[in-house]
This record gives structure tokens, sequence and C-alpha cells, in this order.
């Protein structure tokens, strides 16, 4: 009884992180449409969607302006400063939850963005979905990619929906 041996289990290399972000409901809706219309998972959706925005140039440009502290990403350093506005750790609108696992590299990138903005890596990915539903081009490579057949006239017609509140949150956002 007294010499047994413990065996550990080596973690996986391919593990998953999950998360379970607070997300406007518009936003959630978006990615519902997405998934309906790409015939794919809405976790894969959503993961998708903020891997894209967390790995763009011009969105962690955008995100540096409310960088509390200072991060590197990448191959980039931001400069963080304790009196920049940060970003609100409270949505007002109607919200719901949704549940993404993310490969550990890609929730180290998050988790670093998340130090940077004096957030947690939840209220961040929430942030960089909120983002991918206003950029176009995230959207757009998204349904490109996924497309294996032609659409259905039901799916095009989500699709304008998609592609309209998408269009309609980066107007608002841009003047």
């Amino acid at each position: 009884v007294g010499d047994r041996e413990i065996s550990i289990k080596p973690i996986r290399k391919d593990k998953k992180r999950q998360v379970q972000a607070l997300i406007t409901f518009n936003t959630k809706e978006m990615i519902h449409r997405l998934s309906h219309i790409t015939h794919t998972p809405l976790k894969d959706v959503s993961e998708y969607l903020t891997n894209y925005v967390a790995n763009d140039v011009h969105t962690l440009e955008t995100l540096s302006k409310y960088f509390k502290r200072g991060v590197q990403i990448d191959n980039t350093f931001y400069n963080g400063n304790p009196s920049n506005r940060g970003i609100s750790k409270r949505i007002s609108v109607e919200t719901d939850i949704i549940s993404i696992k993310f490969m550990q590299r890609d929730y180290d990138k998050i988790a670093a963005i998340a130090y940077g903005l004096d957030l947690t890596p939840t209220r961040t990915t929430a942030v960089l979905l909120e983002l991918a539903s206003q950029n176009i081009r995230a959207v757009n490579e998204y349904v490109y990619l996924n497309m294996v057949s032609e659409l259905t006239d039901t799916q095009m017609k989500d699709l304008r929906k998609v592609l309209s509140y998408v269009n309609r949150n980066n107007k608002s956002n841009s003047t």
C-alpha cells in the first residue's frame, strides 16, 4: 500500500480552453445566421471571427488606444497608459452567452490583449466578437472560405441580412 506510483496524465498539445463570453443579442443573431448560411457550428464561426480580429493589425491598432498596460502581441509592442479610457466592463443592452473553445495559442493571444486592456479574457473575447460583427472583411472571408455549395434563396436572404447588419454597424462606428 505504501509504494504506489501515481501516474500523471500528460496534457494534450491540442487542448482547447473554453470561454463563455457575454455578447449583445444582435451580434449573437448575426453569428447564428452565418452559422446557418455556411452549415458550420456556432462555436466554429465564433472562434474564427474572434481569431480573425485578434490577428488583424487594424483592429489591434484600434484597441491600442484603450491599452492600460504595455503588451507585446506577436512582434509588435503596444504602449499602455493607465490614464487611457477603458472599455466598459458592463454591457447595457440585451445580451446572451456564447461558448467558444480556443486552441491554447489563440487563448494566449486573447489573454495578452486582455492584459493590455485590463480586462478578463472572457470580456476581451466579447469585445473582439463585437468588433468582428463590424468587420466586413472578416464576415466576407468566413463566408467565402466555408461555402461548399450554391446558396439557396433562404440562405442568400440570410446572408443579405448579415451583411446589412455588418454594414450598418460599420457605418455607425466610423462616423
